[in-house]
């Protein structure tokens, strides 16, 4: 199985190309399936906020402090559900997994220390084209910590 970890800033493209990545392989009958960090971020901003699945700023903000309030609890717990979810999935049979919000180091970690065959991507865009280019959500520490020339594939 291989795991694809698409990181890059908000608004840069990462779940386009996922979705492309995995239109191209349902064509040649490969079996490939999404599992974001930011699931349990999702379900918990929904349930416990009624969260309307709006990514405006207001619905960013309240996603981006979800997901540092878990991180302060436990570094790992958003990779760790991630891995749980993963490892189903390989039982399943999926041949290429994809995590289209990868915005740590200790991320890229617990998934690389876990799996054989992971693949980094970085997905950089112009800025003028970045829908929150120069707001303080850009500049959130799950927008900025991961570098451009960390060492991608």
């Amino acid at each position: 199985m291989l795991i694809i970890m698409i990181s890059g800033r908000a608004g840069a493209g990462k779940s386009s190309f996922s979705q492309f990545c995995m239109k191209h392989l349902e064509s040649i009958k490969q079996e490939s399936i999404l599992v974001p960090f930011a699931r349990g971020v999702k379900r918990a901003a929904k349930d416990s906020f009624g969260w309307d699945g709006n990514k405006d700023k207001a619905g960013r903000r309240l996603l981006q402090r979800i997901g540092l309030l878990g991180r302060e609890y436990n570094e790992n717990i958003w990779a760790d559900q991630a891995t749980k979810t993963i490892d189903q999935v390989w039982v399943v049979g999926s041949e290429t997994v994809f995590i289209d919000d990868w915005r740590f180091p200790n991320e890229g970690k617990v998934i690389s220390d876990k799996y054989d065959y992971v693949l980094k991507i970085r997905i950089i865009r112009p800025e003028e084209y970045l829908t929150l280019f120069n707001t303080t959500l850009y500049d959130d520490i799950s927008e900025t910590s991961l570098s451009d020339s960390l060492g991608y594939d």
